[in-house]
């Protein structure tokens, strides 16, 4: 796969002319073939930087596509430590996950969008750099970068492609910049305790994980600062991490005795 995409991106310089019956959408508008797409959205709830893309036929006949991508740069797609490693996935009517995948291919219909539900063909395109235990473990860094291929399949010389950038860092600058976020969370008796103060009104709360990244305790920081006792935890290392407006600001690990 890695060859074939490389020989069909190299391609495009040489080609002064290409069909492109079918084409990526992103944010509602075509993107051209070669663009670059940076991703600095983060899913909290997912763990996860995703990239809905949708796609449109502009030939009037039904054309059965393929949707392919080549990461090429990963970081901390196997964190050190952890049980399960970050990395990217890829799902059309199926989820692939891994380097040089293809998913299965579909149909978009004649003079049709993926986006459009009213005819049937609305997909959930969702390729997603997973990043589940970046944040957890205190990495701000992670990034990966990959080339996504959209082929016609009755054609391989009908192509588009994009270069797609999952950037952490951006997101982390963002949510860290500016902040005085102090959140204290400590053992006191059988119970674990979080104190804070926050120079801002936010909607936060404060979610416990264990060491492979499922969710054991969840409450809520109401107010710019208090003291919340959270439910006994069975001994064990834990992951706190303060979210923010939908975001994870902060996460730190914690050992229960």
């Amino acid at each position: 796969m890695k060859k074939i995409l490389l020989m069909a991106v190299a391609a495009v310089a040489a080609m002064s002319v290409q069909a492109q019956s079918v084409q990526f959408i992103y944010h509602g508008e075509v993107l051209k073939d070669g663009a670059v797409v940076e991703v600095d959205e983060y899913d909290s709830s997912m763990g996860e930087m995703p990239w809905h893309v949708e796609f449109k036929n502009n030939t009037g006949a039904d054309v059965e596509v393929v949707m392919s991508y080549d990461s090429y740069d990963n970081k901390y797609a196997e964190l050190p430590g952890m049980g399960f490693g970050d990395g990217m996935s890829l799902c059309t009517t199926s989820c692939v996950a891994g380097t040089n995948v293809v998913a299965p291919s579909f149909i978009v219909t004649a003079d049709g969008e993926t986006l459009n539900p009213d005819n049937g063909m609305h997909i959930d395109i969702h390729a997603a750099f997973m990043i589940m235990s970046a944040p957890m473990m205190g990495y701000t860094d992670a990034y990966v970068k990959a080339d996504f291929l959209l082929t016609n399949a009755a054609n391989e010389d009908d192509y588009t492609y994009a270069t797609v950038i999952f950037d952490y860092s951006k997101v982390a600058s963002v949510e860290n910049a500016g902040v005085n976020n102090k959140v204290n969370v400590f053992q006191r008796g059988a119970n674990l305790v979080c104190n804070y103060a926050f120079d801002a009104v936010a909607a936060r709360s404060l979610v416990l994980t264990n060491i492979v990244g499922a969710r054991v305790a969840s409450v809520a920081l109401d107010g710019n600062n208090g003291e919340v006792a959270l439910d006994r935890l069975p001994k064990g290392v834990y992951v706190y991490t303060l979210v923010e407006n939908g975001r994870n600001v902060k996460s730190q690990k914690i050992i229960v005795r």
